[in-house]
This record gives structure tokens, C-alpha cells and sequence, in this order.
């Protein structure tokens, strides 16, 4: 969580992603390339790790549930 024993550890903060934080200035296509090869290619957190061998359909499934989450 982002404000977990975790989070207070990180020297940079996770977004609060119910608040659009993590998407501003993301289309869908930028969420997708951040899972895909991590925060530093597209100028975000370079702790944000990559997951390259996800399928098409999971980061698909991955960027709709992020976008679910701005209140």
C-alpha cells in the first residue's frame, strides 16, 4: 500500500492512483509501455520494475484495472 511500512520506505513515494496521480499526462498506450519496460523509458520512477513477459491480453487487463481506480 502506498502509505504501508513499505511505502515509508521508498525514496519515492508510489502514486496515489485514486486520484489520477500515476496517470497524468498516460494514455492507455504509455501505461501499457510502462508494464511492459518499467518506469525509466517513459521518464517515471526508475524502481518501477518491467514485466516483459506479460501477454498482450494481461497488460491489456493490467492498464483497464489502473485506469479503474481513479475515484
Amino acid at each position: 500500500a502506498r502509505d504501508g511500512a513499505m511505502g515509508q520506505k521508498l525514496k519515492d513515494k508510489p502514486s496515489d492512483w485514486t486520484k489520477g496521480a500515476g496517470l497524468q499526462g498516460l494514455d492507455g498506450a504509455k501505461i501499457a509501455e510502462s508494464i511492459k519496460k518499467g518506469g525509466a523509458p517513459i521518464g517515471k520512477s526508475k524502481a518501477m520494475p518491467a514485466y516483459p513477459k506479460l501477454s498482450d491480453a494481461e497488460v491489456s487487463a493490467l492498464v483497464a484495472h489502473v485506469k479503474s481506480m481513479k475515484k
